[in-house]
């Protein structure tokens, strides 16, 4: 049995040898000549960094957030002052999202370099913390608009009607009230 796998092993051997003769070092140069975009999110290099994304809970503030990744209160005092006229510490708001980028050192120690609020849908606050320096920027994002124009009959329920037509339900906004986005309804009546 042994002997029967040497001449394969052997043949498997010379196979590999020659696919690998046919390559030369230009052959790698060539590969190596491509340029690779940095993976940028809010024009931050993201692949130096661990990310965390959030979303601020009601009585939050970004004093609380920032401490909870080690930042002392003298760096948030500075930002505060730094902010102040960009953007403000305390208009943060409940329900909105922020991104914390989190640098790891040769020790392993996490440290925050960057943190961005998520103002608006397209709007956002880069709070920068990296390299013992302090800095506030405001970004926008890009984004596309998409109107949809859809009909329902209301036969039995809103509900209903609005899940029938393969339309996405209505969502609460502040204050309780009921938005629906994009859609348009008819009651059979007022055709």
């Amino acid at each position: 049995m042994i002997k029967q796998l040497k001449p394969a092993a052997a043949l498997l051997a010379g196979l590999l040898f020659l696919a690998g003769c046919g390559r030369t070092a230009t052959d790698a140069e060539e590969n190596s000549d491509e340029i690779i975009e940095p993976n940028l999110l809010y024009g931050i290099p993201a692949d130096n960094y661990r990310l965390e994304q959030q979303i601020i809970d009601r009585g939050e503030t970004l004093g609380q957030i920032l401490n909870r990744y080690g930042v002392s209160a003298a760096q948030i005092d500075q930002l505060d002052k730094a902010s102040k006229d960009v953007f403000p510490l305390r208009n943060i708001r409940a329900g909105r999202s922020y991104t914390a980028f989190i640098h790891e050192d040769s020790l392993n120690a996490p440290h925050l370099d960057y943190l961005v609020y998520e103002q608006s849908i397209s709007q956002y606050v880069v709070f920068g913390l990296a390299d013992d320096s302090i800095s506030v920027t405001k970004g926008e994002k890009e984004y596309e608009i998409r109107r949809q124009k859809k009909t329902a009959t209301i036969d039995s329920s809103l509900w209903e009607a609005i899940v029938g037509a393969g339309m996405r339900p209505p969502r609460r906004r502040n204050g309780g009230h009921l938005s629906i986005d994009d859609q348009f309804l008819q009651h059979p009546e007022r055709r």
